[in-house]
């Protein structure tokens, strides 16, 4: 069993870490009930091997949302709420998030709103969430069609991994949560770029995801706020974000991750057209993301509303958007100033303009 301590968290990683949940929660909570929360795909696929791995000892209150992006929502935190109204939960109860990206992110922002903080753990069931989405005390919920624009730091009590879910996982989220995986390659190591598999569609070894969730739990570590180093975990985001908020009100809504397969090329572009990179680095890196993920092509995009999400990312400062990139395989700078003329030129390389 692998352990880490990040601001206040206790993280477990391993293959048993779901049976760890029980002597655990006997230390922390005096209650013998727990709120878990799930949405209407984890709660049929990970849901019976959570309550397995109780062994009887917790009452398990389920609190079942819909699943997706476009559910990320203050609305849906209220329900979340309603539902702990009605059961008389208590400051000194446990919300359990027992999902992805969505369901920690707004699972931790409802648990730290509600009655000014009531406790929460974390157990991630995707590879996302495994390596990003769980680790480092972000929560939020999308608002007015921005993503994440209402959220705060809240950190989890635990974080129990086990790769377990992995299993439970079909293809395409397998390559979602690569995107974070492969972004933790580019920024911090490049062993990691050197070891990738042949394509996305592989369930991670071992090794692999404990060096990936290792990048992000050093990275937070050393900057928990994110008012510096920190900030290279946006690397593909700043784009990525935009494209994904642009598709959510569509038919064809993109993961988080497929969004950031696009963020990561045309901002790995950008890093070229800045001479951060070289353009032979810039080709070999697009080249590999291109074939390890195979991504379904872009409809044409209008330019003014890319613009217009770009704007509302929140790294920006006075009215400049300010982009992570990557100076070398392994290593990423901050806090890079880029005009609109070279960011539009960079998705044109891979997105048709309007």
């Amino acid at each position: 069993m692998i352990t880490h301590r990040l601001h206040g968290s206790e993280i477990f990683i391993g293959e048993k870490a779901l049976s760890l949940i029980p002597d655990w929660l006997s230390s922390h909570v005096k209650s013998k009930r727990v709120f878990v929360l799930v949405d209407d795909q984890t709660e049929l696929s990970c849901l019976p091997i959570f309550i397995s791995a109780m062994q009887g000892r917790y009452e398990v209150i389920k609190i079942a949302i819909p699943a997706g992006e476009r559910n990320k929502t203050l609305e849906l935190c209220a329900y979340v709420w309603n539902r702990l109204l009605d059961q008389k939960a208590v400051k000194s109860d446990v919300l359990i998030t027992l999902g992805g990206g969505m369901i920690t992110d707004l699972g931790g922002l409802a648990a730290s709103l509600y009655k000014r903080g009531m406790r929460f753990i974390h157990v991630p069931t995707s590879l996302m969430g495994m390596t990003d989405a769980a680790i480092g005390g972000k929560t939020a919920v999308d608002f007015n069609n921005i993503k994440n624009a209402i959220g705060l730091f809240s950190s989890p009590k635990a974080i129990f991994i086990d790769p377990i879910f992995l299993k439970t996982l079909p293809k395409r989220e397998i390559a979602n949560g690569w995107a974070e995986v492969v972004k933790h390659a580019l920024i911090a190591d490049n062993t990691i770029w050197d070891e990738l598999p042949a394509d996305a569609s592989a369930v991670p070894d071992f090794d692999l995801l404990l060096r990936s969730i290792a990048v992000k739990v050093l990275v937070v570590q050393e900057d928990f706020e994110e008012k510096g180093r920190r900030k290279i975990l946006n690397f593909g985001h700043t784009v990525g974000h935009a494209i994904e908020t642009i598709h959510l009100e569509s038919r064809n809504v993109l993961l988080h991750g497929e969004a950031i397969v696009w963020g990561m090329l045309i901002e790995s572009e950008i890093a070229k057209h800045l001479k951060l990179i070289r353009e032979d680095e810039a080709q070999q890196i697009q080249e590999k993301l291109l074939s390890f993920f195979d991504p379904d092509p872009l409809k044409t995009m209008n330019s003014e509303q890319l613009l217009h999400f770009l704007l509302q990312d929140k790294k920006n400062e006075r009215n400049t958007i300010l982009f992570s990139l990557i100076s070398d395989i392994g290593s990423c700078t901050w806090n890079c100033e880029v005009d609109k003329e070279i960011i539009l030129l960079a998705v044109k390389k891979f997105i048709s303009l309007q």
